[in-house]
Protein backbone atom coordinates (compact mmCIF):
# COMPACT_ATOMS: atom_id res chain seq x y z
CA UNK A 1 0.00 0.00 0.00
CA UNK A 2 1.23 3.14 -1.06
CA UNK A 3 0.33 6.63 1.31
CA UNK A 4 0.94 10.24 1.39
CA UNK A 5 0.41 13.18 3.90
CA UNK A 6 -0.85 15.93 3.03
CA UNK A 7 -0.41 19.46 4.34
CA UNK A 8 -0.60 21.84 1.67
CA UNK A 9 -1.94 22.13 -1.57
CA UNK A 10 0.92 21.49 -3.18
CA UNK A 11 2.80 17.88 -3.85
CA UNK A 12 6.08 17.89 -3.51
CA UNK A 13 7.71 16.66 -6.95
CA UNK A 14 11.40 14.39 -6.66
CA UNK A 15 13.96 15.74 -8.81
CA UNK A 16 13.88 15.38 -12.66
CA UNK A 17 13.55 12.00 -14.06
CA UNK A 18 16.93 13.00 -15.85
CA UNK A 19 18.54 13.37 -12.61
CA UNK A 20 17.09 10.17 -10.86
CA UNK A 21 17.64 7.86 -13.88
CA UNK A 22 21.22 9.34 -14.02
CA UNK A 23 21.55 8.50 -10.20
CA UNK A 24 19.87 4.65 -10.16
CA UNK A 25 22.73 4.20 -12.88
CA UNK A 26 25.65 4.58 -10.24
CA UNK A 27 23.39 2.80 -7.52
CA UNK A 28 21.99 -0.21 -10.02
CA UNK A 29 25.58 -0.41 -11.37
CA UNK A 30 27.82 -0.90 -8.33
CA UNK A 31 27.77 -4.42 -8.82
CA UNK A 32 30.42 -6.50 -6.83
CA UNK A 33 33.31 -7.50 -8.74
CA UNK A 34 36.19 -9.96 -7.87
CA UNK A 35 38.19 -9.20 -5.52
CA UNK A 36 41.77 -9.56 -4.64
CA UNK A 37 41.70 -11.63 -2.09
CA UNK A 38 38.79 -14.72 -1.32
CA UNK A 39 36.73 -12.27 0.67
CA UNK A 40 33.22 -11.99 0.05
CA UNK A 41 30.57 -9.20 0.99
CA UNK A 42 27.68 -11.35 1.30
CA UNK A 43 25.21 -8.52 2.46
CA UNK A 44 25.96 -5.14 -0.08
CA UNK A 45 25.65 -2.13 2.26
CA UNK A 46 21.99 -1.23 3.02
CA UNK A 47 20.78 1.63 5.43
CA UNK A 48 19.33 1.96 8.65
CA UNK A 49 18.12 4.84 10.62
CA UNK A 50 20.11 3.48 13.81
CA UNK A 51 19.46 5.02 17.26
CA UNK A 52 17.95 8.31 16.71
CA UNK A 53 14.41 8.57 17.36
CA UNK A 54 12.44 11.45 17.75
CA UNK A 55 13.69 14.57 15.76
CA UNK A 56 16.97 16.39 17.35
CA UNK A 57 19.02 19.39 15.76
CA UNK A 58 20.59 17.00 13.11
CA UNK A 59 19.72 13.51 11.34
CA UNK A 60 21.58 10.40 10.85
CA UNK A 61 22.25 7.31 8.69
CA UNK A 62 23.86 3.93 9.55
CA UNK A 63 25.26 2.31 6.50
CA UNK A 64 25.70 -1.48 7.41
CA UNK A 65 26.92 -4.58 5.39
CA UNK A 66 28.52 -8.27 6.18
CA UNK A 67 31.38 -10.08 4.91
CA UNK A 68 32.52 -13.79 5.72
CA UNK A 69 35.13 -12.61 7.71
CA UNK A 70 35.34 -14.35 11.03
CA UNK A 71 37.34 -11.57 12.84
CA UNK A 72 36.53 -7.84 11.41
CA UNK A 73 38.57 -5.42 10.15
CA UNK A 74 37.00 -2.37 10.64
CA UNK A 75 39.98 -0.20 9.67
CA UNK A 76 40.21 -1.65 5.89
CA UNK A 77 37.08 0.82 5.49
CA UNK A 78 36.14 3.48 4.82
CA UNK A 79 32.61 5.38 3.96
CA UNK A 80 32.68 8.46 2.21
CA UNK A 81 29.50 10.56 2.01
CA UNK A 82 28.12 14.25 1.15
CA UNK A 83 25.25 15.93 -0.43
CA UNK A 84 27.35 15.69 -4.04
CA UNK A 85 29.20 12.81 -5.62
CA UNK A 86 32.09 14.20 -4.57
CA UNK A 87 31.52 13.17 -1.36
CA UNK A 88 33.26 15.24 1.23
CA UNK A 89 32.84 13.34 4.63
CA UNK A 90 34.14 9.90 5.73
CA UNK A 91 33.72 7.75 8.56
CA UNK A 92 35.68 4.07 9.76
CA UNK A 93 33.05 1.53 10.77
CA UNK A 94 32.85 -0.43 13.81
CA UNK A 95 32.69 -4.19 13.04
CA UNK A 96 31.62 -6.91 15.54
CA UNK A 97 31.42 -11.19 15.03
CA UNK A 98 27.89 -12.52 14.84
CA UNK A 99 26.66 -16.17 14.17
CA UNK A 100 29.18 -17.81 16.63
CA UNK A 101 27.68 -17.74 19.95
CA UNK A 102 27.74 -21.37 20.19
CA UNK A 103 31.95 -21.29 20.65
CA UNK A 104 30.80 -19.59 23.82
CA UNK A 105 29.92 -23.44 24.91
CA UNK A 106 31.97 -26.05 23.74
CA UNK A 107 29.78 -28.77 25.37
CA UNK A 108 26.70 -27.65 22.81
CA UNK A 109 27.11 -29.59 19.47
CA UNK A 110 27.20 -27.56 16.44
CA UNK A 111 25.21 -28.57 13.13
CA UNK A 112 27.27 -29.31 10.26
CA UNK A 113 25.13 -27.36 8.37
CA UNK A 114 25.89 -24.17 10.21
CA UNK A 115 27.22 -21.33 8.18
CA UNK A 116 30.23 -20.25 10.78
CA UNK A 117 30.70 -16.54 12.02
CA UNK A 118 30.75 -13.04 9.96
CA UNK A 119 31.06 -9.99 10.47
CA UNK A 120 28.91 -7.07 10.55
CA UNK A 121 29.81 -3.31 10.08
CA UNK A 122 27.94 -0.66 10.88
CA UNK A 123 29.21 3.23 10.01
CA UNK A 124 26.99 6.20 11.59
CA UNK A 125 26.66 9.29 9.55
CA UNK A 126 26.22 11.88 11.93
CA UNK A 127 25.51 15.79 11.66
CA UNK A 128 22.93 15.22 8.79
CA UNK A 129 20.72 17.89 7.15
CA UNK A 130 17.22 17.23 7.24
CA UNK A 131 14.84 16.33 4.12
CA UNK A 132 18.56 16.25 1.52
CA UNK A 133 20.00 13.88 -0.10
CA UNK A 134 23.49 12.32 0.79
CA UNK A 135 25.40 10.32 -1.82
CA UNK A 136 27.90 7.85 0.03
CA UNK A 137 30.87 5.00 -1.35
CA UNK A 138 31.85 2.14 1.31
CA UNK A 139 35.50 1.36 0.04
CA UNK A 140 37.26 -1.74 1.16
CA UNK A 141 37.84 -5.58 0.88
CA UNK A 142 35.26 -7.15 -1.52
CA UNK A 143 33.91 -4.05 -2.56
CA UNK A 144 33.22 -3.37 -6.35
CA UNK A 145 36.50 -1.29 -7.35
CA UNK A 146 35.62 2.07 -7.26
CA UNK A 147 33.66 1.18 -4.27
CA UNK A 148 29.98 0.99 -3.73
CA UNK A 149 27.83 3.61 -4.34
CA UNK A 150 23.95 4.64 -3.57
CA UNK A 151 22.45 7.58 -2.40
CA UNK A 152 19.58 8.11 0.52
CA UNK A 153 17.61 10.98 1.66
CA UNK A 154 17.26 11.61 5.21
CA UNK A 155 14.04 12.28 7.42
CA UNK A 156 11.77 14.82 6.96
CA UNK A 157 9.81 17.16 9.03
CA UNK A 158 7.01 18.29 7.02
CA UNK A 159 3.45 17.62 6.88
CA UNK A 160 4.14 15.65 3.46
CA UNK A 161 5.65 12.53 2.98
CA UNK A 162 4.74 9.07 1.61
CA UNK A 163 5.15 5.54 2.98
CA UNK A 164 4.42 1.99 1.94
CA UNK A 165 3.23 -0.85 4.08
CA UNK A 166 3.62 -4.47 3.57
CA UNK A 167 3.96 -7.82 5.58
CA UNK A 168 4.29 -11.50 5.83
CA UNK A 169 6.27 -11.44 2.49
CA UNK A 170 9.49 -13.33 3.40
CA UNK A 171 8.63 -17.11 2.39
CA UNK A 172 9.75 -18.33 -1.31
CA UNK A 173 7.49 -21.78 -2.34
CA UNK A 174 8.44 -24.21 -4.66
CA UNK A 175 6.75 -23.68 -7.99
CA UNK A 176 4.08 -26.41 -7.49
CA UNK A 177 5.00 -29.93 -9.97
CA UNK A 178 8.74 -29.02 -10.57
CA UNK A 179 11.11 -31.29 -10.98
CA UNK A 180 13.97 -30.47 -9.50
CA UNK A 181 11.94 -27.99 -7.33
CA UNK A 182 12.23 -24.40 -8.69
CA UNK A 183 12.12 -21.33 -6.19
CA UNK A 184 9.15 -18.97 -6.65
CA UNK A 185 10.64 -15.52 -6.10
CA UNK A 186 7.15 -13.67 -5.37
CA UNK A 187 9.31 -11.26 -2.43
CA UNK A 188 11.34 -9.89 -5.76
CA UNK A 189 8.19 -8.55 -7.59
CA UNK A 190 6.39 -7.17 -4.34
CA UNK A 191 10.04 -5.51 -3.71
CA UNK A 192 10.44 -4.06 -7.38
CA UNK A 193 6.43 -2.97 -7.41
CA UNK A 194 7.69 -0.64 -3.94
CA UNK A 195 10.72 0.79 -5.63
CA UNK A 196 8.98 2.20 -8.32
CA UNK A 197 4.98 2.91 -7.24
CA UNK A 198 5.11 6.71 -9.17
CA UNK A 199 5.10 4.12 -12.45
CA UNK A 200 2.34 2.17 -11.06
CA UNK A 201 -1.00 3.66 -12.53
CA UNK A 202 -4.66 3.74 -10.77
CA UNK A 203 -7.25 3.92 -12.63
CA UNK A 204 -9.14 6.99 -11.52
CA UNK A 205 -6.49 7.85 -9.44
CA UNK A 206 -4.10 10.66 -9.10
CA UNK A 207 -0.23 10.12 -9.99
CA UNK A 208 1.30 7.58 -6.95
CA UNK A 209 4.46 9.43 -5.23
CA UNK A 210 7.81 7.50 -5.01
CA UNK A 211 7.98 6.31 -1.56
CA UNK A 212 10.03 8.03 1.69
CA UNK A 213 10.08 4.89 3.88
CA UNK A 214 8.41 1.90 4.24
CA UNK A 215 6.89 -0.30 6.77
CA UNK A 216 7.11 -3.78 7.62
CA UNK A 217 4.21 -5.61 9.51
CA UNK A 218 6.30 -8.32 10.44
CA UNK A 219 7.21 -12.04 9.34
CA UNK A 220 9.83 -10.28 7.58
CA UNK A 221 11.82 -13.65 6.79
CA UNK A 222 10.32 -17.36 6.99
CA UNK A 223 10.46 -19.74 9.12
CA UNK A 224 12.56 -18.95 12.01
CA UNK A 225 14.17 -15.84 11.71
CA UNK A 226 17.80 -17.30 11.05
CA UNK A 227 20.57 -15.70 9.41
CA UNK A 228 20.42 -17.99 6.52
CA UNK A 229 17.07 -17.16 5.59
CA UNK A 230 18.25 -13.16 5.45
CA UNK A 231 21.55 -14.63 3.44
CA UNK A 232 19.31 -17.12 0.91
CA UNK A 233 15.89 -15.04 0.27
CA UNK A 234 15.94 -11.57 1.50
CA UNK A 235 19.12 -9.56 1.33
CA UNK A 236 19.47 -10.78 -2.14
CA UNK A 237 15.91 -9.13 -3.44
CA UNK A 238 16.01 -6.26 -1.02
CA UNK A 239 19.02 -5.40 -2.34
CA UNK A 240 19.40 -6.20 -5.70
CA UNK A 241 22.11 -4.77 -8.18
CA UNK A 242 18.86 -5.10 -11.21
CA UNK A 243 15.49 -3.74 -10.43
CA UNK A 244 12.91 -6.01 -12.06
CA UNK A 245 10.09 -8.47 -11.16
CA UNK A 246 12.59 -11.18 -11.24
CA UNK A 247 15.28 -9.63 -9.27
CA UNK A 248 13.95 -7.29 -6.78
CA UNK A 249 15.19 -3.68 -6.32
CA UNK A 250 17.86 -1.96 -5.05
CA UNK A 251 15.44 -0.27 -1.95
CA UNK A 252 17.04 -0.80 1.26
CA UNK A 253 20.50 0.79 -0.14
CA UNK A 254 18.31 4.20 -0.85
CA UNK A 255 15.19 3.88 1.54
CA UNK A 256 14.35 3.38 5.23
CA UNK A 257 12.44 0.21 6.20
CA UNK A 258 11.37 -0.37 9.41
CA UNK A 259 10.11 -4.03 10.89
CA UNK A 260 8.39 -4.96 13.45
CA UNK A 261 8.83 -8.24 14.68
CA UNK A 262 6.38 -10.96 14.12
CA UNK A 263 6.79 -14.60 14.52
CA UNK A 264 8.53 -15.99 12.26
CA UNK A 265 11.07 -13.17 12.78
CA UNK A 266 11.80 -14.60 15.81
CA UNK A 267 11.72 -18.61 16.07
CA UNK A 268 8.33 -19.40 14.44
CA UNK A 269 5.62 -19.37 17.13
CA UNK A 270 6.52 -16.07 18.73
CA UNK A 271 6.50 -18.19 22.21
CA UNK A 272 9.97 -19.38 22.13
CA UNK A 273 13.40 -19.78 20.35
CA UNK A 274 15.65 -22.62 19.29
CA UNK A 275 19.28 -20.92 19.64
CA UNK A 276 20.81 -24.16 18.57
CA UNK A 277 20.01 -25.58 14.85
CA UNK A 278 16.92 -26.95 12.82
CA UNK A 279 17.37 -30.43 12.21
CA UNK A 280 16.62 -29.80 8.42
CA UNK A 281 18.74 -26.87 8.22
CA UNK A 282 21.15 -25.87 5.08
CA UNK A 283 20.68 -23.77 2.16
CA UNK A 284 17.05 -22.44 1.26
CA UNK A 285 15.52 -24.29 4.01
CA UNK A 286 14.18 -21.41 5.84
CA UNK A 287 15.80 -23.02 9.06
CA UNK A 288 18.26 -22.49 11.52
CA UNK A 289 21.81 -23.76 10.34
CA UNK A 290 23.43 -23.70 13.40
CA UNK A 291 24.09 -20.68 16.38
CA UNK A 292 22.41 -18.36 13.66
CA UNK A 293 18.94 -17.53 15.58
CA UNK A 294 17.41 -14.75 15.83
CA UNK A 295 18.95 -12.38 13.35
CA UNK A 296 16.79 -9.45 13.18
CA UNK A 297 18.69 -8.18 15.94
CA UNK A 298 22.29 -8.13 14.38
CA UNK A 299 20.93 -7.38 10.93
CA UNK A 300 18.78 -4.22 11.21
CA UNK A 301 19.55 -1.18 13.07
CA UNK A 302 16.77 0.66 14.40
CA UNK A 303 15.83 3.28 17.37
CA UNK A 304 17.19 1.46 21.27
CA UNK A 305 14.58 3.46 22.87
CA UNK A 306 12.36 0.62 23.93
CA UNK A 307 12.01 -1.03 27.47
CA UNK A 308 14.61 -3.57 28.75
CA UNK A 309 13.68 -7.30 29.52
CA UNK A 310 10.87 -7.56 26.99
CA UNK A 311 12.53 -9.72 24.12
CA UNK A 312 12.29 -13.08 22.92
CA UNK A 313 14.46 -14.36 26.32
CA UNK A 314 11.72 -13.63 28.41
CA UNK A 315 8.19 -14.81 28.84
CA UNK A 316 5.69 -12.43 30.38
CA UNK A 317 2.52 -13.37 32.24
CA UNK A 318 0.71 -10.18 33.66
CA UNK A 319 4.07 -8.79 35.44
CA UNK A 320 5.14 -12.01 36.34
CA UNK A 321 8.45 -12.97 33.63
CA UNK A 322 9.90 -16.48 33.19
CA UNK A 323 13.65 -16.43 31.62
CA UNK A 324 12.53 -19.60 29.41
CA UNK A 325 12.13 -18.26 26.87
CA UNK A 326 15.63 -19.78 24.74
CA UNK A 327 16.27 -22.80 24.31
CA UNK A 328 18.74 -25.07 22.49
CA UNK A 329 17.49 -28.17 20.55
CA UNK A 330 19.16 -30.93 17.92
CA UNK A 331 18.48 -33.77 16.45
CA UNK A 332 15.63 -34.72 19.55
CA UNK A 333 18.56 -34.03 22.46
CA UNK A 334 17.80 -31.23 24.63
CA UNK A 335 20.46 -28.76 25.85
CA UNK A 336 21.36 -25.40 28.50
CA UNK A 337 23.56 -22.89 27.78
CA UNK A 338 23.04 -19.78 29.61
CA UNK A 339 26.91 -18.82 28.42
CA UNK A 340 25.94 -18.81 24.71
CA UNK A 341 22.61 -16.86 25.50
CA UNK A 342 25.19 -14.34 27.07
CA UNK A 343 27.79 -14.66 24.12
CA UNK A 344 24.13 -14.34 21.35
CA UNK A 345 23.28 -11.04 23.88
CA UNK A 346 26.72 -9.59 23.36
CA UNK A 347 26.82 -10.00 19.87
CA UNK A 348 24.35 -7.35 19.38
CA UNK A 349 25.44 -4.78 21.33
CA UNK A 350 26.89 -2.04 18.69
CA UNK A 351 27.02 1.89 18.99
CA UNK A 352 24.03 2.70 15.70
CA UNK A 353 24.15 6.17 17.39
CA UNK A 354 23.75 6.88 21.11
CA UNK A 355 26.74 4.94 22.22
CA UNK A 356 27.39 0.94 22.15
CA UNK A 357 24.08 -0.89 23.12
CA UNK A 358 22.74 -4.13 22.84
CA UNK A 359 20.39 -4.16 20.42
CA UNK A 360 18.40 -7.55 21.71
CA UNK A 361 17.64 -5.42 25.17
CA UNK A 362 15.39 -2.44 22.94
CA UNK A 363 14.87 -3.23 19.74
CA UNK A 364 11.21 -5.27 20.73
CA UNK A 365 9.58 -2.48 20.65
CA UNK A 366 10.52 1.07 19.38
CA UNK A 367 9.24 4.94 18.23
CA UNK A 368 10.56 7.14 15.60
CA UNK A 369 9.19 10.62 14.25
CA UNK A 370 9.15 11.11 10.38
CA UNK A 371 7.64 14.50 8.37
CA UNK A 372 4.67 14.87 11.06
CA UNK A 373 3.88 11.42 11.90
CA UNK A 374 5.15 9.52 15.57
CA UNK A 375 5.56 6.16 14.56
CA UNK A 376 5.47 2.92 17.24
CA UNK A 377 6.35 0.05 17.17
CA UNK A 378 5.58 -2.95 19.30
CA UNK A 379 5.92 -6.31 19.69
CA UNK A 380 2.64 -8.83 19.90
CA UNK A 381 3.80 -12.37 19.77
CA UNK A 382 2.64 -14.47 22.46
CA UNK A 383 5.94 -14.82 24.68
CA UNK A 384 4.36 -11.25 25.83
CA UNK A 385 1.19 -13.28 27.17
CA UNK A 386 2.04 -16.11 28.76
CA UNK A 387 3.27 -18.13 25.59
CA UNK A 388 -0.33 -18.53 24.86
CA UNK A 389 -0.86 -19.74 20.95
CA UNK A 390 -4.52 -21.17 20.45
CA UNK A 391 -4.68 -22.95 17.85
CA UNK A 392 -8.13 -24.84 18.57
CA UNK A 393 -10.54 -24.95 15.66
CA UNK A 394 -12.23 -21.58 15.72
CA UNK A 395 -15.90 -23.72 15.64
CA UNK A 396 -15.06 -26.25 18.67
CA UNK A 397 -14.81 -23.51 21.78
CA UNK A 398 -15.34 -19.88 22.76
CA UNK A 399 -11.75 -17.76 22.32
CA UNK A 400 -9.97 -17.81 26.08
CA UNK A 401 -8.93 -14.17 27.46
CA UNK A 402 -5.49 -13.57 27.40
CA UNK A 403 -2.65 -12.02 30.11
CA UNK A 404 -2.72 -8.78 30.94
CA UNK A 405 -0.21 -6.09 28.71
CA UNK A 406 2.96 -6.00 30.80
CA UNK A 407 3.41 -3.04 32.92
CA UNK A 408 6.49 -2.25 32.04
CA UNK A 409 5.54 -2.07 28.40
CA UNK A 410 1.78 -0.27 28.91
CA UNK A 411 3.86 2.58 30.51
CA UNK A 412 6.43 2.45 27.96
CA UNK A 413 4.17 2.94 25.51
CA UNK A 414 1.82 5.26 26.93
CA UNK A 415 4.95 7.37 27.58
CA UNK A 416 6.02 7.74 24.50
CA UNK A 417 2.66 8.50 22.90
CA UNK A 418 2.55 11.37 25.42
CA UNK A 419 6.13 12.75 24.74
CA UNK A 420 5.06 13.55 21.44
CA UNK A 421 3.78 16.88 19.89
CA UNK A 422 3.58 15.59 16.80
CA UNK A 423 0.18 15.58 14.45
CA UNK A 424 -0.24 11.74 14.02
CA UNK A 425 0.62 8.90 15.79
CA UNK A 426 0.72 5.35 14.04
CA UNK A 427 1.17 2.42 15.93
CA UNK A 428 2.51 -1.37 13.89
CA UNK A 429 2.64 -4.78 14.95
CA UNK A 430 2.30 -8.25 13.61
CA UNK A 431 -0.43 -10.00 15.21
CA UNK A 432 -3.85 -8.31 14.66
CA UNK A 433 -6.26 -7.15 17.42
CA UNK A 434 -9.04 -6.96 15.47
CA UNK A 435 -9.43 -9.33 12.66
CA UNK A 436 -12.02 -11.31 10.59
CA UNK A 437 -9.70 -14.25 9.93
CA UNK A 438 -9.20 -17.35 11.11
CA UNK A 439 -5.55 -17.12 12.41
CA UNK A 440 -6.47 -14.34 14.90
CA UNK A 441 -10.23 -14.77 15.82
CA UNK A 442 -8.63 -16.54 18.69
CA UNK A 443 -5.41 -15.28 18.88
CA UNK A 444 -6.11 -11.27 19.83
CA UNK A 445 -4.01 -10.51 22.49
CA UNK A 446 -3.77 -7.30 21.67
CA UNK A 447 -6.77 -6.19 22.40
CA UNK A 448 -5.50 -5.46 25.56
CA UNK A 449 -3.72 -2.65 24.31
CA UNK A 450 -6.63 -0.99 21.94
CA UNK A 451 -8.02 0.93 25.00
CA UNK A 452 -4.94 3.21 25.73
CA UNK A 453 -4.09 3.35 22.53
CA UNK A 454 -6.79 5.12 22.32
CA UNK A 455 -7.08 7.29 25.10
CA UNK A 456 -3.32 8.52 24.24
CA UNK A 457 -3.97 9.75 20.56
CA UNK A 458 -3.15 7.13 18.45
CA UNK A 459 -4.51 7.63 14.64
CA UNK A 460 -3.64 4.31 12.80
CA UNK A 461 -2.80 0.80 13.32
CA UNK A 462 -1.04 -1.26 11.21
CA UNK A 463 -1.25 -4.99 11.97
CA UNK A 464 0.06 -8.41 9.47
CA UNK A 465 -0.36 -12.13 10.37
CA UNK A 466 -3.18 -12.65 8.38
CA UNK A 467 -1.98 -13.21 4.86
CA UNK A 468 -4.56 -10.55 3.26
CA UNK A 469 -5.99 -7.00 3.31
CA UNK A 470 -8.50 -6.06 5.73
CA UNK A 471 -9.72 -2.72 7.00
CA UNK A 472 -12.24 -1.80 9.85
CA UNK A 473 -14.19 0.75 10.76
CA UNK A 474 -13.00 3.29 13.45
CA UNK A 475 -13.35 1.79 16.44
CA UNK A 476 -13.72 2.63 20.22
CA UNK A 477 -12.95 0.15 22.67
CA UNK A 478 -15.33 -0.39 25.14
CA UNK A 479 -14.27 -1.61 28.91
CA UNK A 480 -14.54 -5.64 28.13
CA UNK A 481 -12.48 -5.41 24.88
CA UNK A 482 -9.68 -7.70 26.07
CA UNK A 483 -12.16 -9.92 28.00
CA UNK A 484 -13.05 -13.73 26.52
CA UNK A 485 -15.93 -12.93 23.57
CA UNK A 486 -19.47 -13.77 24.55
CA UNK A 487 -22.61 -14.30 22.42
CA UNK A 488 -24.66 -12.48 24.84
CA UNK A 489 -22.35 -9.25 24.95
CA UNK A 490 -21.69 -6.79 26.13
CA UNK A 491 -20.28 -5.17 22.94
CA UNK A 492 -16.21 -5.38 22.74
CA UNK A 493 -15.94 -2.14 20.37
CA UNK A 494 -18.06 0.88 19.15
CA UNK A 495 -18.39 1.41 15.65
CA UNK A 496 -18.47 4.10 13.77
CA UNK A 497 -20.02 3.09 10.66
CA UNK A 498 -20.72 6.56 8.97
CA UNK A 499 -17.23 6.37 8.21
CA UNK A 500 -16.50 6.03 4.27
CA UNK A 501 -12.74 7.87 3.75
CA UNK A 502 -14.42 9.89 0.67
CA UNK A 503 -17.50 12.23 2.28
CA UNK A 504 -16.64 11.22 5.54
CA UNK A 505 -13.53 11.66 6.41
CA UNK A 506 -12.73 12.40 9.96
CA UNK A 507 -13.27 9.08 11.73
CA UNK A 508 -14.69 8.80 15.37
CA UNK A 509 -11.69 5.84 16.75
CA UNK A 510 -9.42 3.86 15.82
CA UNK A 511 -8.68 2.74 12.20
CA UNK A 512 -7.06 -0.74 11.95
CA UNK A 513 -5.16 -2.23 8.92
CA UNK A 514 -4.25 -5.55 8.28
CA UNK A 515 -1.32 -6.09 5.45
CA UNK A 516 -0.52 -9.02 4.99
CA UNK A 517 -1.24 -9.83 1.59
CA UNK A 518 2.28 -10.61 0.56
CA UNK A 519 2.29 -13.78 2.66
CA UNK A 520 3.04 -17.39 1.63
CA UNK A 521 -0.46 -18.25 1.12
CA UNK A 522 -3.61 -16.69 1.27
CA UNK A 523 -5.62 -16.63 4.37
CA UNK A 524 -9.56 -16.73 3.36
CA UNK A 525 -11.82 -14.65 6.11
CA UNK A 526 -13.44 -16.51 9.05
CA UNK A 527 -15.68 -19.39 8.52
CA UNK A 528 -18.36 -18.90 10.83
CA UNK A 529 -21.18 -21.01 10.11
CA UNK A 530 -21.38 -23.00 13.36
CA UNK A 531 -23.02 -21.14 16.19
CA UNK A 532 -20.55 -20.43 19.15
CA UNK A 533 -19.00 -17.60 20.96
CA UNK A 534 -16.63 -16.78 18.93
CA UNK A 535 -18.58 -15.87 15.81
CA UNK A 536 -21.04 -14.29 17.70
CA UNK A 537 -18.74 -11.60 18.88
CA UNK A 538 -16.59 -11.41 15.70
CA UNK A 539 -19.09 -10.70 13.88
CA UNK A 540 -19.79 -7.28 15.55
CA UNK A 541 -16.41 -6.07 13.86
CA UNK A 542 -15.36 -8.24 11.30
CA UNK A 543 -15.03 -6.74 7.91
CA UNK A 544 -14.56 -8.52 4.17
CA UNK A 545 -10.96 -9.56 4.14
CA UNK A 546 -9.79 -8.42 0.70
CA UNK A 547 -6.47 -9.91 -0.34
CA UNK A 548 -4.58 -8.96 -3.58
CA UNK A 549 -1.50 -7.56 -5.78
CA UNK A 550 0.44 -4.66 -5.07
CA UNK A 551 -1.39 -3.06 -7.47
CA UNK A 552 -4.80 -3.92 -6.25
CA UNK A 553 -4.11 -2.55 -3.08
CA UNK A 554 -2.94 0.39 -4.00
CA UNK A 555 -6.64 0.72 -6.28
CA UNK A 556 -8.38 -0.15 -3.05
CA UNK A 557 -6.67 2.42 -0.87
CA UNK A 558 -7.16 4.94 -3.88
CA UNK A 559 -11.27 4.40 -3.86
CA UNK A 560 -10.63 5.17 -0.19
CA UNK A 561 -9.56 8.49 -1.09
CA UNK A 562 -6.13 7.97 0.20
CA UNK A 563 -5.71 8.53 3.36
CA UNK A 564 -4.77 12.01 4.02
CA UNK A 565 -2.78 12.98 7.28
Amino acid sequence: MAFKTKGGKKMRRIPSQGFWCALLGIAVAACFAPAATAQEVPYKPYIELGDAGAFGTKDQMIVAWQTDESAPNPSGYTVEFGTTPSYGASVTPSGRVVDNYLSADLTLPVPPTASGPHSNYAAILKNLAYDTTYFYRVTGPGMPAGGFRAFFHTRKQSNQFSFLVEGDEGFFPPVPGSNPARIADYEARIVHLMYNTENLAVAGGPPLPHADLALNTGDNVYTNGAEGSYRDYWMPVWNSDTDSNETGAPFVRSLPFFIVVGNHDTGGTGVNVNMLGGDGGGRFTGNTDGGDAVAYFNNYYFPLNGPVGVDQEFTWTGDSVADDGMFFSFQGKSYTSPDAIQAYRDSTKVDSGNGPKRQIDHMSNYSFDYGNVHFVFLEANPHVFGGQLDGTANYLTAPQAFSAYPSVLREWLINDLDSSSLTWKIVVFHQPAFSSGNATVRNFQMRGVAKFMEDHGVNLVFNGHEHNYQRTFPLRAEAGVAAAPSPAGPAAVDIDTSFDGATQTVPDGVLYLVEGAAGTAISTTASCNRAGAASAWIRKIRQPGRLASAESILRKVQLLGWIRI
